[in-house]
């Protein structure tokens, strides 16, 4: 048995959510999709913090977060820019998973 933990990964694209899970073989898994609520940093956080709580038993505490995003991230600062996806203005990246309450 592998103590490699599994990944959550979440795609942020300019319409949906998209939750998965890398396994320790490698697998990837999609979990669910959403619409992703473009206009609002507080709906959007609330959603992802949703989705990965209701699939919570495919995850450990110490499973590392991957996130693919429509935009750029600027390294510095960890601000996110997305023309398409309003509710990333001035939204910090880096810290962006605390919002949502994954640990």
């Amino acid at each position: 048995m592998s103590t490699t933990p599994a990944v959550i990964c979440l795609d942020l694209g300019g319409s949906f959510v998209k939750l998965g899970v890398m396994d320790a073989q490698q697998q990837l898994t999609m979990l669910d999709q959403q619409t992703i609520p473009a206009d609002s940093w507080q709906n959007f956080t609330a959603l992802v913090s949703r989705m990965i709580q209701q699939h919570q038993l495919h995850f450990s505490t110490d499973s590392p977060l991957a996130i693919s995003t429509a935009g750029i991230v600027a390294p510095d600062s960890g601000e996110m820019f997305a023309s398409n996806i309003p509710a990333f203005i001035n939204a910090p990246a880096v810290r962006w998973a605390s919002y949502c309450n994954v640990k």
